[in-house]
């Protein structure tokens, strides 16, 4: 493989993840903007209802997505000192 080609698969592989990040980001901020707006929906409907199974797996979905996206952004968007970054490239 050449040089030529080599930089143009490297070109090619940032702009996969310049677009990745925007989706990434994309999918967090709306799943933040449905999380405010439903949120007082949720304490009227779920939160003061009885314990079930039902409230249980509405919970677990919830809030185990939302642990999920946080855990993507700290690792995609936030840069740790020592790490090795390719943003310049």
């Amino acid at each position: 493989m050449s040089a030529q080609a080599k930089i143009a698969a490297i070109i090619s592989e940032e702009d996969g993840l310049v677009s990745f990040n925007y989706c990434a980001m994309a999918a967090i901020v709306l799943y933040v903007y449905d999380y405010l707006i439903t949120f007082p929906d949720e304490v009227a409907g779920v939160w003061k209802a009885k314990p079930t199974g039902a409230t249980v797996l509405f919970f677990l979905t919830r809030y185990t997505t939302m642990a999920v996206l946080l855990f993507e952004f700290a690792i995609v968007f936030i840069q740790f000192p020592g790490t090795v970054s390719t943003s310049g490239i």
